[in-house]
């Protein structure tokens, strides 16, 4: 696979988990507190952090390639 590939796959994966996580959030929110049981509680302490690390990694890969990609004087500014 190439580079490129392979970042829209990594960018893929991490994406369609923010959406998983995030459809539960969405699908439970209706429920009041009072009413939740345990499962649904863990549903969305589990959702919770899908959501947030799969964003976080979507902003450390980022961040990694456009740091590489300077140190490697591949930058657009450095370019013609």
């Amino acid at each position: 696979m190439t580079p490129f590939r392979d970042n829209i796959l990594i960018v893929g994966v991490l994406l369609f988990l923010i959406l998983l996580g995030g459809g539960v959030l969405v699908w439970l929110a209706p429920v009041p507190d009072e009413t939740l049981t345990r499962a649904q509680s863990n549903l969305i302490e589990i959702s919770d952090w899908i959501v947030k690390s799969s964003f976080g990694a979507i902003m450390g890969y980022t961040g990694g390639r456009l740091a590489t990609r300077k140190s490697n004087g591949n930058s657009p500014e450095q370019q013609p």
